[in-house]
């Protein structure tokens, strides 16, 4: 593409692109990025060494403006969307990094929406970050813990862990 101008490029990309994550107030992002929601308060722009591979789907979600550079490139077969707006634009049970948690629930406590994180327990109060987001309560804070008994499976389908919250 000879002699595009920013603006057109990035129409291009929104034309034939996907989804992507991580968060901060303005937001630059580098390299290979991860399956996810890419977040920022400010703006979300690229350095010139920066791609989405073919098997990836990521979001940028930007309140102001999302500027790439022109090396960024999306390979054939990876997905790039871009919103401007905040997490409620996202669409309706968008979970990019496959952990089974939505992606919004996860912007809301600041989860890492990159990776998946579903058995991280931060707040140490004995409940997963999967278990606190059906629980619909708080993974940040120990003293807001669902309440029974939790089984987790191995892949066998055996009973890999029981945690009790009382």
């Amino acid at each position: 593409m000879k002699n595009t101008s920013p603006m057109v490029l990035v129409f291009f990309i929104l034309m034939i692109a996907g989804n992507a994550t991580a968060f901060a107030t303005d937001l630059t992002v580098t390299g290979t990025l991860s399956n996810g929601v890419y977040h920022a308060d400010g703006k979300i722009t690229s350095a010139n060494t920066c791609e989405v591979e073919s098997t990836k789907n990521v979001y940028f979600l930007a309140s102001t403006s999302v500027g790439l550079n022109p090396g960024f490139r999306v390979q054939a077969g990876g997905k790039l969307n871009v919103i401007i707006g905040d997490q409620s634009d996202l669409p309706a049970g968008l979970d990019a990094d496959n952990d089974q948690m939505p992606d919004v629930w996860e912007i809301q406590y600041g989860i890492d929406t990159t990776q998946d994180n579903s058995d991280e327990d931060a707040d140490g109060d004995g409940a997963t970050n999967l278990v606190e987001c059906y629980s619909d309560t708080n993974p940040t804070d120990g003293n807001s813990r669902p309440k029974g008994t939790y089984f987790e499976y191995n892949s066998d389908g055996r009973i890999k862990k029981i945690t009790r919250v009382d």
